[in-house]
């Protein structure tokens, strides 16, 4: 974009500029006519706030007390971000575990879908070769020669 750098262009730039100054001038007038919403809480509790945030105004005795308390909700905040560290730590221990098992039985599972696939198949190929020996013996009980001697009698008859 090209700046208009003649005295018409520096007008019309300035008006916008002149505007923008306005503003912040008052909205920084506003702002600190404004009361301050702490200073307003404190005020509604008695406290002033020349005594809350001037230390040589406060009480040692309420000060002391004010630390006091702070230090305990951090140790407790501590405490607590240590708790839900450690049961982190314990929910993904949990998981690794729970994870683990899981693979252990899927490969327990696939285990077992093959040797039951080597099973059936194995038992589907006895079953075949026992009904081929029970027509070789019954073509040789009909003395049908060629199928007896074409048939494929094991040398020690199935179970």
């Amino acid at each position: 974009m090209q700046t208009d750098c003649t005295p018409s262009g520096r007008a019309m730039l300035a008006a916008p500029l002149t505007l923008a100054l306005a503003l912040v001038i008052a909205t920084s007038a506003s702002a600190q006519t404004a009361p301050d919403p702490v200073e307003v809480l404190l005020r509604s509790a008695g406290v002033t706030s020349d005594r809350a945030l001037n230390p040589d105004n406060q009480d040692p005795e309420e000060v002391r007390i004010t630390r006091a308390l702070n230090d305990e909700i951090a140790a407790r905040d501590a405490l607590a971000r240590n708790q839900e560290r450690a049961d982190r730590e314990a929910a993904d221990a949990a998981q690794a575990r729970y994870d683990q098992e899981l693979a252990t039985a899927d490969a327990a599972r696939a285990r077992y879908e093959e040797n039951l696939r080597a099973a059936e198949e194995a038992r589907r190929r006895h079953d075949l070769e026992v009904a081929d020996w029970r027509a070789t013996v019954e073509a040789c009980r009909r003395r049908d020669r060629a199928r007896c001697a074409a048939g494929s009698v094991p040398a020690r008859a199935p179970n």
